[in-house]
């Protein structure tokens, strides 16, 4: 649960709330979120989620504070059945209770569409993150550690993008991460679907996911967009210093080592028989190695 204090005039500290509440939301999805106390506050700050806004309600006791959640809408089909998309995600939040994920604290069913009511998981997402490339080992510990927990316990994420991977406390050898959005969830020991069937977020997505290559597991598609995220990441940590370089007519630097780029390589591999034989392994592979 994540408190916040009010401030004099009794409203949550997160200034301009109202000023960003999301237009999108039905009146019969606020009726049913009154009973309980909850309001709604500012959008998304996940990502690019149309259909996710901030949530809060008021506690008893003094001083006074407030929790904040966020509600996560799924629209039902033309024929009214249930987006599968919320199936999935109830399925691996409840398999995952207890690791840095969010916790389902209410479902509503409406006539157009369902909601669930998830609890606040603070963190920056990577979207804003700038890399600094000493820390590229740290963040894909910090992936594999996470992706290792979700397998162990039969879940993959199916779509781990910039925008799904929370910072929540960041040191130049140990991050600690958050993961959001389980939508996509998948069974980690399936065949991964590819993405008509599944929606993924294609920048990251692995091979088989795109249909490129036969697949072998959901969790071996999880290691290929964990590696892909680091790759992007360490690109983006050098282009705006190399741009400046290149102005200034000095040689251009480069991300990472090589270790850690023939460890991306591997777990980039367009065949995911090439990659590591699970997190687990990948994990063990890259401590051997520092």
């Amino acid at each position: 649960m994540s408190l916040v204090k009010a401030d004099a005039g009794g409203h949550a500290s997160d200034a301009g709330a109202s000023a960003l509440r999301r237009r999108d939301v039905s009146g019969a999805c606020i009726d049913a979120l009154r009973p309980s106390g909850w309001r709604l506050g500012k959008v998304s700050r996940w990502g690019h989620q149309s259909r996710t806004c901030q949530i809060w309600r008021s506690l008893p006791g003094s001083p006074r504070t407030f929790e904040v959640a966020w509600l996560k809408r799924y629209k039902r089909s033309a024929a009214g059945e249930p987006h599968p998309a919320l199936a999935r995600e109830l399925w691996a939040l409840r398999l995952l209770c207890g690791l840095d994920v969010p916790r389902c604290l209410e479902t509503l069913a409406l006539a157009e569409e369902d909601a669930l009511i998830l609890s606040e998981v603070r963190g920056e997402t990577l979207r804003h993150v700038r890399l600094e490339p000493a820390e590229a080992h740290a963040l894909l510990a910090a992936l594999l550690r996470m992706l290792c927990f979700l397998h162990q316990r039969g879940v993959a994420h199916g779509d781990l993008n910039l925008n799904n991977v929370l910072v929540r406390e960041r040191h130049a050898t140990m991050w600690r991460i958050a993961l959001v959005d389980f939508g996509s969830a998948l069974s980690a020991p399936a065949l991964p679907p590819q993405v008509g069937e599944v929606p993924a977020a294609p920048a990251h997505a692995a091979p088989e996911r795109l249909g490129l290559q036969p697949g072998l597991t959901a969790a071996h598609a999880d290691l290929y967009s964990a590696g892909s995220l680091v790759r992007k990441l360490l690109r983006m940590s050098t282009e705006a210093p190399n741009a400046a370089a290149q102005r200034a007519g000095s040689p251009p630097t480069r991300a990472g080592d090589g270790h850690l780029d023939g460890f991306v390589a591997r777990l980039t591999h367009p065949d995911p028989r090439a990659r590591f034989v699970s997190a687990v392994a990948a994990l063990e592979a890259l401590r051997a190695a520092n």
